[in-house]
């Protein structure tokens, strides 16, 4: 996927954060830290949704649970495409639960090359591969 293509010079892989991400990442971790949807999370997701034009009120998250899976949902939303959400989803272990064809923890370790493990007997391949 091209989302930023620039040939010459070729500067594509630039590393960035965006703001929309800060406040995504304030948002999960205060609602963690406080363990509640406090008002300081949701003015970070708001922030978001604001900008965005989908804006829920606070009300809508019935759950801490329910409001982490929101803010995961809207991150995914956000930076699609950027390689960001598989990370997330399986820090939250999310990804057992969105992708039904994930069955096991186990996919979320990428495996080892052949080539790698041939060349130290102390290396061995991560589980379910």
């Amino acid at each position: 996927m091209g989302k930023f293509p620039n040939f010459s010079p070729a500067s594509q892989n630039f590393p960035a954060i965006r703001l929309a991400e800060l406040y995504l990442i304030h948002a999960e971790a205060k609602a963690r830290v406080d363990n509640s949807v406090s008002a300081a999370s949701y003015a970070s997701l708001k922030m978001v949704q604001d900008r965005a034009g989908v804006t829920k009120p606070i009300s809508a998250y019935t759950s801490l649970a329910n409001y982490i899976t929101a803010i995961q949902d809207e991150k995914e939303k956000e930076l699609v495409f950027e390689g960001e959400t598989w990370f997330d989803q399986c820090r939250t272990k999310y990804a057992l639960k969105k992708h039904s064809t994930l069955t096991s923890e186990n996919f979320f370790l990428y495996p080892i090359l052949v080539d790698e493990i041939n060349q130290s007997s102390k290396l061995k391949q991560n589980p379910g591969y």
